[in-house]
């Protein structure tokens, strides 16, 4: 159960594609149906559906978001102070879209455990849906500090910044973020399609086209 655990979460924090989240679906599974009380296994079973869902990966959201759900209260019912469990409520509240309720959740994570390096990242990630774009900042730069290596974190905190940046008028610097992003994970999706929009909005359809192409590599089935 643990070595199956270990590995889903691996799986899931390095994810870039569909198949690593769903790969990591079912090693959470191989985990409950040995062990149907592993709360952590419940937490990443939803982490792992919200996932497909918030990357627009799932062909039934609804259905993956109500699964999602149970597996957060089930989690939650074995181990109310998990961290996990809490996370995977934060990512579940954003696809509801309660994001005070989200942002809640994800400070509860960090109560717990104040090193979490995604969870900063994703308060960030909150203020920026709540339009609380000079707050941004400073959880994404911790997120950054405590775990500089990851970079899958290191580029969604990087693209959270730049959407901030970008809605304060300073698209310079949400630029050089998005590059900063592309570097850390050439995988992030959002960082070409940012560079895309900053680069046509400042006559460089050249470049726009190049970063364009890059998006609909990464993902071809996201709309205009």
């Amino acid at each position: 159960v643990v070595d199956a655990m270990a590995q889903a979460d691996a799986l899931l924090r390095r994810s870039t594609a569909p198949a690593d989240v769903r790969e990591a679906r079912a090693r959470f599974e191989a985990a409950l149906a040995a062990d149907p009380r592993a709360s952590h296994a419940w937490a990443g079973l939803a982490l792992s559906l919200l996932s497909e869902v918030q990357g627009r990966w799932g062909d039934d959201p609804a259905r993956q978001t109500a699964r999602a759900a149970a597996a957060v209260e089930a989690a939650l019912a074995l181990d109310p102070e998990s961290a996990l469990a809490h996370y995977a409520r934060g990512h579940l509240l954003m696809v509801q879209g309660d994001v005070e309720a989200a942002l809640a959740a994800y400070r509860q994570v960090l109560a717990r455990n104040p090193s979490d390096a995604w969870a900063h990242a994703r308060v960030g990630a909150a203020l920026l849906a709540l339009g609380r774009f000079d707050e941004v900042e400073a959880p994404v730069a911790r997120a950054r500090q405590l775990s500089p290596l990851e970079g899958t974190q290191v580029a969604f905190g990087q693209v959270t910044a730049a959407t901030a940046d970008f809605h304060r008028g300073r698209d310079d610097a949400a630029y050089q973020r998005c590059r900063e992003a592309a570097l850390a994970n050439p995988q992030n999706a959002s960082a070409w399609a940012m560079m895309a929009a900053i680069d046509a909005l400042h006559g460089r359809p050249e470049a726009a086209a190049k970063a364009m192409a890059r998006l609909r590599q990464l993902r071809p089935q996201w709309t205009v």
